[in-house]
């Protein structure tokens, strides 16, 4: 049985605990319509494995707004590896400056005024 690393084999890959705690979300969000897709421990070590290789040139952004918006396209079934790509590039430099700053902000734990405001803010710095 093989057994997924922290540091993959091959160089150009993110940390496999990055591709697990992904492969969480979409168990959360998709339940037994994602891990039907993995017979065995051997399968879904292979499988982060790949997706880890794969997601080497996507940025943390990038993959947070992967997961963010993926349900907006895929509501009952859970993207393949080359679709979540996709989604996380999908993301526009306007809407990737939006969550920069929102994130900087610690918006999330405001004060509903203050999240308004912030909004219009980040809406007149972006236009998102």
């Amino acid at each position: 049985m093989t057994k997924a690393r922290e540091t993959p084999t091959t160089v150009n890959a993110i940390p496999i605990s990055y591709v697990s705690k992904i492969f969480r979300i979409l168990k959360t969000d998709y339940g037994s319509a994602f891990t039907a897709n993995f017979r065995s421990t051997e399968e879904l070590d292979e499988a982060k494995l790949r997706w880890a290789q794969k997601l080497f040139d996507v940025t943390p952004d990038q993959i947070r707004h992967g997961l963010d918006t993926m349900g907006d396209s895929h509501k009952q079934f859970p993207p393949k590896l080359n679709e979540f790509i996709e989604i996380c590039k999908s993301m526009t430099p306007n809407v990737q400056r939006a969550h920069q700053l929102y994130i900087s902000q610690n918006v999330e734990k405001a004060s509903p005024e203050i999240y308004k405001s912030f909004r219009e803010k980040i809406k007149e710095e972006t236009g998102v």
